[in-house]
């Protein structure tokens, strides 16, 4: 045996090392929530498959057992399904404020306890054409042939999500909780935007992207429609929320300075780096995308 094999032979038992340490986490978004759901409250307490659970972008109800896709059983699922906490593994409830808009996950909210933690993300929709700084630009297409009636949404939900997916790992290898964020101020529940905003359009409250603390857009999760007279299999355009660039005034307004944009808009990349819900590498990208941005030019 050379070195190579020898160094082929360490790295392979160190990856396993690791692996058994950190254990095997579960995650699921979207459709994929609402049965990952299902899975921790019906059936990880006596498996105990997995050491920790990303629940991404859920509605308002769990799936049922004998459903086929996200159809309800014959006795309706209850709306606000809270995940148990005896099962064996930390659970990270990550939420953006489209799911609170369109899937009505606001209902699903529960009080911490030492297994679960919950972040919801303020001007953030189910998905996303993802822009450091919205509006400066087009906003593309989310995919070939997608006409919605507004421009889809476009700060970077990912950055956060990839966040998550770090704070989990170290909960389930190390122990160490993350914190919850702040939550998405509301109003009154009921009404089909339960959600309070300010001047902008903008929602209070919650992870605040640079995108919002800064804005160059009113960016939301709110109902998209699909364009007048476009083809059929336009059906998610209400997952996709909207981006309102600002005019020119409002920008001139709000940022007389190239530099004042900047400043704000960088002390905001810090702070959410601060608290854990972005990791430095999406910070470095958006810094410099606020650098070479012509807002205050």
């Amino acid at each position: 045996m050379d070195n190579r094999d020898l160094t082929a032979t360490h790295r392979t038992r160190h990856v396993a090392r690791v692996k058994e340490k950190a254990g095997c986490i579960a995650t699921g978004r979207s459709q994929s929530a609402f049965r990952l759901v299902t899975y921790v409250n019906a059936f990880q307490q006596s498996t105990r498959v997995f050491n920790g659970f990303l629940i991404h972008s859920r509605g308002a109800n769990a799936a049922g057992l004998r459903a086929e896709q996200l159809n309800r059983d014959p006795d309706p699922i209850v709306a606000g399904a809270h995940l148990r906490d005896d099962n064996g593994g930390p659970v990270l409830d990550l939420q953006a404020e489209g799911d609170m808009v369109t899937l009505r996950s606001h209902t699903t909210r529960q009080p911490d306890n030492p297994r679960y933690r919950r972040w919801e993300i303020a001007g953030a929709a189910h998905a996303e054409s993802p822009q450091w700084v919205p509006g400066i630009t087009p906003v593309p297409d989310m995919a070939p042939g997608l006409k919605c009636a507004s421009p889809i949404h476009s700060a970077p939900h990912h950055a956060v999500v990839k966040a998550a997916l770090h704070a989990l790992s170290r909960w389930v290898r190390d122990g160490v909780a993350p914190r919850s964020s702040a939550p998405i101020e509301l109003g009154d529940p009921a009404a089909p935007d339960p959600i309070i905003r300010d001047g902008f359009g903008i929602a209070k409250g919650g992870i605040r992207l640079p995108q919002v603390e800064a804005p160059t857009a009113r960016i939301d999760g709110l109902r998209n429609d699909v364009s007048p007279g476009a083809p059929g299999g336009q059906n998610f355009c209400f997952l996709f929320g909207r981006t309102e660039p600002f005019d020119t005034a409002t920008l001139a307004k709000a940022y007389p300075t190239h530099k004042s944009f900047v400043r704000k808009f960088t002390a905001a990349v810090d702070e959410i780096v601060r608290l854990g819900y972005w990791l430095e590498p999406e910070a470095q990208l958006a810094r410099a995308a606020a650098a070479a941005a012509p807002v205050g030019k």
